[in-house]
């Protein structure tokens, strides 16, 4: 966004191209890690994991009060000013607006996504469990109906499956 308005009077291609070098720099230093040392112990912060646990809701969030706090930003401030220091004005709504997603973040990670983990992970085990003895039991109606020869297309899909 920064190349955008530093670069404005260089074609919009140049300014596309700038970008994707700038982030396969970024994914090619991420990727190294190991030989990275300084940006390994930046990631193994703990508020940099706690980010990382925030990031959906943080992701959900960001929008709606960006969108709010500049609306109600420029109910404020007068057009002249948000045309003459764009930059300034988008400073100061990052400086608003990332802390309240933040702590609203932090509220929608423990009121509504860990009670929801922890109820996906409950009904996983269940499923998980009646799933196995369901094949325990076609594994023994098999097994039996192999001595009768009473299932052979069951068998045939059985084989099929292992």
């Amino acid at each position: 966004m920064f190349a955008r308005l530093a670069f404005e009077q260089i074609s919009l291609f140049s300014v596309i191209i700038l970008e994707g070098v700038a982030s396969t720099i970024i994914v090619a230093i991420l990727a190294d890690l190991k030989r990275n040392v300084i940006l390994s112990n930046f990631l193994d912060l703990k508020i940099t994991k706690k980010l990382g646990q925030l990031s959906y809701s943080f992701y959900v969030y960001h929008f709606i009060i960006l969108y709010w706090t500049a609306y109600c930003m420029l109910l404020v401030v007068s057009p002249k000013i948000t045309a003459h220091y764009p930059v300034v004005l988008s400073t100061i709504l990052a400086i608003i607006s990332i802390p309240v997603t933040y702590y609203i973040a932090i509220v929608s990670y423990q009121g509504v996504e860990l009670p929801w983990v922890k109820i996906g992970a409950a009904t996983s085990a269940k499923v998980s469990y009646f799933t196995n003895i369901t094949s325990e039991r076609i594994y023994v109606a098999i097994y039996r109906g192999r001595k009768k020869m009473v299932y052979p297309q069951l068998m045939k899909a059985f084989r099929r499956v292992k």
